[in-house]
C-alpha cells in the first residue's frame, strides 16, 4: 500500500516539476508533501497498532488525493495548456473593387490669365449589385515604364446605379513651374496607362467596403 502511495506522490511531482507554479501554489504543495511523506516514513519506521494504522492511512490518503487534485488544477491551467497553439496567421482575402475604368480622355483647356488644365473624362461602370453613391478613390497616370505622370482625386459624390456607367469630368490645373505637371500635355494617350486606385465605397444602404489595392 505505502508503496502506491510512494508511486502517486512521485507523479504529482514530476507534474509540478514540469510547470511553472506561482508562489502560494508551491508553499501548498510543500505543505501537503512534507507532512504526508513524514506520516509515510512514521508509518514504515514504526509499528502502530491497528486502529492506529488505519487512520494514519486514511489521513495519507485524504493528503494525496488533495495533492493530486491540486496538481490536475494546475496542470489545466498552465501555461503550457492555455497557450493557443499557434497558427500561420492569415490575411482576409481582398475585396474586389466593383468599380471599373472603361475608358478615359484628356486635353489640355487653356483658361483666363495663362492658366492651362487638364480636362480629363472618366468613364466609370459600377459592376455591383448595389447602387454607389460615394466613392474614395484616384487615377494614377503612368507612362509605360511605371513612372508616375499625374495622379488625380474620383469626384466623390458620383451615383452609379448597378450596371451603368458614368462619366466623371473635371479640370485640373498644369503647375507650369513643375515639370512632371506639364509632361503629360505633350504625350500621347497611348504612351499613358491609368491606374485606378479605390479604398473606400459607400453604397445606397450606407454600407461600406473597403476595398483591397
Amino acid at each position: 500500500m505505502l508503496s502506491r502511495f510512494s508511486r502517486r506522490y512521485q507523479h504529482c511531482l514530476l507534474k509540478v516539476f514540469r510547470m511553472n507554479v506561482t508562489l502560494t501554489h508551491l508553499v501548498m504543495l510543500i505543505f501537503l508533501t512534507i507532512p504526508s511523506h513524514l506520516a509515510a516514513q512514521q508509518i514504515q519506521e514504526s509499528a502502530p497498532q491497528p486502529a492506529e494504522l488505519a487512520a494514519r492511512v486514511t489521513e495519507l490518503e485524504t493528503r494525496v488525493k488533495v495533492l493530486e487534485e491540486l496538481v490536475a488544477k494546475l496542470t489545466s491551467n498552465s501555461p503550457e495548456k492555455s497557450r493557443p497553439k499557434s497558427t500561420e496567421t492569415q490575411t482576409a482575402p481582398a475585396i474586389d473593387s466593383p468599380l471599373v475604368l472603361d475608358d478615359w480622355s484628356y486635353s489640355v483647356v487653356h483658361g483666363d490669365f495663362g492658366q492651362s488644365y487638364y480636362a480629363i473624362n472618366l468613364t466609370l461602370r459600377n459592376t455591383g449589385t448595389k447602387r454607389i453613391k460615394l466613392i474614395e478613390g484616384s487615377v494614377i497616370f503612368n507612362d509605360l515604364l511605371d513612372t508616375k505622370v499625374l495622379a488625380i482625386k474620383i469626384t466623390p459624390d458620383i451615383v452609379i446605379a448597378p450596371g451603368t456607367s458614368v462619366i466623371n469630368s473635371d479640370n485640373y490645373p498644369i503647375n507650369p513651374f513643375i515639370a512632371d505637371a506639364t509632361r503629360m500635355a505633350a504625350m500621347k494617350k497611348e504612351d499613358i496607362k491609368p491606374k485606378m486606385v479605390i479604398s473606400r465605397i459607400v453604397f445606397d444602404d450606407n454600407s461600406v467596403i473597403k476595398v483591397g489595392r
